[in-house]
């Protein structure tokens, strides 16, 4: 065996052992929470899902906030020819009228989606957060001074704007992953 052979096949050899120590402390010294939970959780507190979903994947409840007929049936038809899952419903049973644009309502499931319904309303709305809320479902209730939906370039404009929505004083962010 040649000089240069010797010493390639000892480099290689130390390499491989440096790579492993490296690996064993990398894996020894992780301390990440291994159910995908946020630092600082407490026991039984709720996980707000904060991730930003596809309108095909937010599920919007359609009130009448403005004390004119037929409002939210065109504002839910017109969520639904933009991808999400829109359903009409009654005027809002918690007040008449809301003023503004709109109001967001949402519980612990719904932050990521009520971020990207309130880009639809150019981040003009209002957000009310709702603890006792159950599943993903989005409540947007029509304002009085609601004109239209945003366009796709308004509203990614109105996403940028609003950022990455942050976990509700009482609830836990559940980690990306």
């Amino acid at each position: 065996m040649t000089y240069g052979r010797v010493r390639a096949i000892v480099l290689i050899g130390l390499l491989t052992v440096v790579g492993g120590i490296v690996a064993l402390v990398t894996l020894v010294a992780d301390n990440q929470a291994a159910d995908g939970a946020s630092a600082g959780c407490k026991p039984g507190q709720p996980y707000a899902d904060t991730e930003i979903r596809q309108e095909d994947k937010i599920t919007v409840s359609v009130y009448n906030g403005t004390g004119r007929a037929g409002v939210a049936d065109a504002v839910a038809a017109d969520l639904s020819d933009r991808g999400f899952k829109a359903k009409v419903e009654k005027n809002d049973p918690n007040q008449d009228e809301v003023d503004g644009i709109g109001m967001v309502r949402f519980g612990p499931e719904g932050v990521g989606s009520a971020q990207v319904v309130r880009a639809y309303l150019f981040g003009a709305a209002t957000r009310e957060y709702d603890p006792d809320k159950k599943g993903a479902v989005v409540d947007l209730i029509v304002g009085k001074d609601f004109v239209e939906l945003a366009r796709l370039t308004d509203k990614n404009i109105a996403l940028a704007d609003l950022g990455q929505p942050e976990a509700p004083a009482g609830t836990c962010e559940r980690a990306a992953g």
